[in-house]
């Protein structure tokens, strides 16, 4: 039950995060076009980002595993 509060915790925080984000660049560019390449940017930014997080948790854990280099083939046998 605390994970779950724990997850809904998260979600509210990046999305006031993103709401701030958002509304600071309509304010900054009121042209669409240049909002529309900040924003992408942005959001190629927060999904590489996230990709690289999640991509470490995963190698991590990979390796704490018993025989965790050793079935990656990268220790000796």
């Amino acid at each position: 039950m605390q994970r779950i509060v724990w997850l809904i915790q998260i979600v509210v925080v990046a999305g006031l995060i993103f709401g701030g984000f958002y509304y600071w660049a309509r304010r900054q560019w009121p042209d669409p076009a240049k909002r529309a390449v900040l924003l992408r940017r942005a959001g190629f930014g927060l999904m590489a980002l996230s990709t690289f997080f999640f991509g470490a948790f995963v190698i991590g854990d990979t390796f704490t595993d018993p025989g965790g280099w050793k079935a990656a083939g990268l220790g000796r046998v």
